[in-house]
């Protein structure tokens, strides 16, 4: 025990020990500094602004590699579940990678520049427009020849709001990519690249005017079902496309410092684009009564458009007497029959049942309230129905006890 003892306590065996611990500090930092090398090397390449850096990290790779080949036997044994060769590889395929990014940012700039441009254009030819139909509108009401000149205009504004919405949209997409949006984060440059063309294109400026252009031109025409129903789509997809981009534009644009209140501002932005559409289809529906001399209150919403039309009944039986039997028919039949059954029912109920503006029941009782107002102005037409069934009974009567007559006459005679 004594002889064991004194050995481990030779110099030979002390010499030994500290060797084995030398070499396994020694294994131990060779694969610290490969693991620290590759996460340097990894790192600098998402850091990348350039497809200059990148190319010089495709050097840096091969050099790693040929200098970490000696200690390849150790490397497979502790880089589980990882080796050296599929280290490597990892190394090559992140780059591969991140120069497909560049390949797509160029391409961007491309688009976004061409887009910008695009777009620019529209915008003052929109601008244009908007001004033009606004004052043919106010001249179509005292020179029927504008009339033709606002629909045409009316027709080449709303086709061209349409493209630059489209473009807007267009560029939105561009700026955040698909492979972009799956990323729960992005790299530092890619959020500088996105903000750079962000602020290239303008892209907030251009969603603004393009959702404040939509409502003007809500503002200044009158509309048909289908063309509300063109429009409610159009704000929708760019909307849906906003909601999907948009979020990660402001995140970005808030790291630098920028004005935090633009996603609030848009989303509310948007909102006053859908309540203008569902203004408008109330204000042409309106003005279907206006152009025909009926003032109706105004009204935003079902029950005030029933309300509005039972309210304007009740007022004209009121003052019937006073304005005579003729000219409250003649009102009557210009609302009921001209108006409503004859335009707003087949024209314009359908579009407000369909898109939840006007209930059934609300659409009934406005058809009730036009038939007491039927039957206050034209109850003639009634009366005298019931005097001919009365007369016809009378005369079929006197027919039949006038042959019942003859019958016992005949019969007191044999």
């Amino acid at each position: 025990m004594k002889k064991h003892f004194l050995f481990l306590l030779s110099p030979a065996f002390i010499f030994f020990f500290f060797g084995i611990l030398l070499h396994a500090q020694s294994d131990y930092k060779i694969v610290q500094d490969f693991k620290a090398k590759y996460q340097e090397i990894r790192q600098s390449i998402e850091d990348a602004d350039s497809i200059e850096q990148l190319s010089e990290m495709q050097v840096q790779i091969e050099d790693f590699r040929n200098e970490s080949f000696a200690n390849k036997g150790l490397l497979d044994k502790s880089l589980y579940p990882e080796d050296f060769n599929s280290s490597i590889e990892n190394l090559r395929n992140a780059l591969t990678l991140r120069k497909g990014d560049f390949t797509q940012i160029t391409v961007l700039k491309t688009q976004v520049s061409e887009l910008r441009l695009q777009v620019d254009e529209l915008n003052a030819k929109n601008t244009e427009l908007i001004n033009r139909v606004q004052l043919l509108d106010d001249q179509s009401k005292k020179d029927r020849e504008k009339i033709a000149q606002l629909e045409t205009s009316i027709a080449q504004l709303k086709a061209s709001l349409r493209e630059r919405d489209n473009l807007v949209m267009t560029m939105l997409d561009s700026l955040m990519p698909a492979s972009y949006r799956v990323k729960e984060e992005l790299t530092a440059a890619e959020k500088q690249k996105v903000y750079s063309e962000a602020q290239k294109a303008n892209i907030i400026s251009n969603v603004q005017k393009a959702i404040n252009d939509n409502i003007r031109f809500l503002e200044i025409t009158t509309l048909k079902p289908d063309d509300i129903e063109e429009i409610r789509r159009q704000e929708r997809d760019f909307a849906k496309i906003w909601k999907n981009v948009g979020p990660k534009i402001i995140e970005i644009y808030s790291e630098k410092n920028q004005n935090v209140n633009y996603l609030k501002e848009i989303d509310l932005a948007f909102n006053r684009w859908n309540a203008a559409i569902t203004q408008e289809a109330w204000n042409s529906v309106d003005e279907e009564f206006k152009t025909r001399g009926i003032n109706l209150a105004k009204f935003s919403n079902g029950n005030e458009f029933a309300k509005s039309i039972s309210d304007y009944v009740d007022d004209e039986l009121k003052n019937k007497e006073v304005k005579g039997e003729e000219e409250s028919e003649n009102s009557y039949k210009t609302l009921a029959d001209t108006i409503w059954f004859g335009n707003v029912k087949q024209t314009w109920v359908p579009f407000l049942v369909e898109n939840n503006m006007l209930s059934d029941s609300q659409k009934d009782s406005i058809e009730v309230k036009l038939a007491e107002w039927k039957d206050e102005v034209s109850p003639g037409g009634f009366n005298w129905i019931y005097i001919i069934i009365a007369v016809l009974i009378i005369i079929l009567l006197y027919l039949l006890t006038r042959k019942r007559s003859s019958e016992k006459n005949r019969s007191g005679t044999q």
